[in-house]
């Protein structure tokens, strides 16, 4: 939720009074905020939590969330961030859903072209491309002299294939290092996985913890050939371009979205398959400066210009505007 504040910070600016509703403390948004413990049974969870009548809420279209059975008929409801699942029932719960409710909001065009063609009005499905807000590079790209991956150190994003990947660059370019930036409880994991591997990898693997301030992360960004993760392509997209960094992963990453920003050969890769053809990209970026820089400028101007925290707010308020 931490990564939501600017958003709520922007609409309040705009005007609108918001309320959070979560069962984790963000005291950041002070008196914004009603902290409930969810009611758990079987499987699913329900928020005792109260409104009024004219409150216009937007909620996240989980499943197993009960609240979202009682809110999709309510007036001035909103669902966000609907997409198309491998499972039928799933997808057919969610397309009911879609039709119920004052508005959809979706994280990009490719979930909603999907919804549009299941809603009898399709005039209610909103594009709020999901985005995080970041301190804008003010200098022009530079030539990066390493790799950077930033965000939780967890299994499912594939951090053994990126280390086999690394490894192979290494052989190539021994000079160059991994910054891993974030913290986890696979980094033990990690760390043991590296120590078994060759001196060279170990001393080219940099691990600098969590950072969450923007300058810290807008310089690191700076210095950076690009952005790499595997098998997960998240908010972390958004975060690399608006920091004027193309991203690489795979075809096969997860991902609520974002991927779509990927934009092949201009603001990342993501047509690749396994960790050869990964490590091949990362040294490609390496090997060609000047391709490096205009990747890098494309990066930004994508975000500037389609995927920036101010858009995201924008067109949420679209969504709200369509139900007054």
């Amino acid at each position: 939720m931490q990564y939501r504040l600017a958003l709520f910070e922007k609409l309040m600016f705009k005007g609108y009074n918001v309320k959070v509703i979560c069962s984790k403390n963000q005291s950041d948004l002070k008196n914004n905020v009603e902290i409930l413990n969810p009611i758990k049974f079987f499987g699913f969870k329900y928020y005792p939590f109260s409104h009024v009548k004219d409150e216009i809420i937007l909620f996240e279209c989980d499943l197993k969330i009960i609240n979202t059975y009682f809110l999709m008929f309510r007036k001035n409801s909103i669902s966000w961030g609907m997409w198309k699942t491998k499972n039928f029932v799933s997808n057919f719960a969610r397309i009911i859903i879609a039709n119920i409710t004052s508005s959809n909001i979706f994280y990009c065009n490719e979930h909603k072209s999907y919804f549009d063609r299941f809603t009898f009005r399709s005039s209610k499905n909103f594009v709020a491309q999901n985005s995080i807000d970041v301190k804008l590079p003010k200098n022009n790209p530079k030539v990066g002299s390493y790799y950077i991956s930033v965000g939780s150190l967890n299994e499912r994003k594939g951090l053994r294939n990126l280390i086999d990947s690394f490894e192979f660059v290494l052989t190539k370019y021994s000079n160059l290092e991994l910054i891993l930036v974030g913290n986890g409880n696979f980094k033990n994991v990690l760390t043991s996985y590296i120590n078994n591997k060759s001196n060279l990898l170990k001393q080219r693997v940099v691990f600098l913890g969590e950072i969450s301030d923007n300058n810290k992360l807008m310089k690191l960004y700076a210095n950076a050939i690009c952005s790499v993760s595997y098998s997960q392509a998240g908010l972390s997209i958004l975060q690399s371009l608006g920091n004027a960094t193309p991203y690489i992963t795979t075809n096969k990453a997860i991902s609520g979205g974002e991927i779509y920003n990927i934009i092949e050969g201009e603001t990342g890769f993501k047509n690749i398959s396994n960790e050869k053809d990964f490590a091949e990209k990362m040294i490609y970026l390496h090997e060609n400066k000047k391709i490096q820089l205009s990747m890098k400028k494309k990066s930004l101007t994508h975000y500037n210009n389609f995927a920036s925290i101010d858009l995201m707010t924008e067109n949420i308020i679209k969504a709200i505007k369509f139900n007054e």
